[in-house]
């Protein structure tokens, strides 16, 4: 997964390598074994970057994330928090 995403722009966080970020779009992945979330300001860069990597991967989509490794996931979207 590596490759595909630093080829699409993702580079690696310095304290976590498994987290990357891409500063034009403002998206995080954070990915674990064969688990992956991906945080970022618009929906529609967050679909358009699961499309790049359905080209490559199979992915299932389980909608807005409720809990993530055992994390449960608050937001409060009027605030724009997380």
């Amino acid at each position: 997964m590596a490759i595909l995403v630093k080829s699409l722009g993702y580079q690696p966080l310095t304290s976590d390598s498994a987290t990357y970020y891409s500063s034009q779009d403002g998206i995080f992945i954070i990915s674990y074994v064969d688990d992956c979330l991906l945080i970022g300001p618009s929906i529609h860069k967050i679909r358009a970057l699961k499309k790049s990597l359905s080209k490559a991967y199979d992915i299932e989509d389980l909608g807005p994330a409720k809990y993530f490794l055992g994390v449960q996931i608050e937001r409060d979207r009027a605030k724009r928090l997380l």
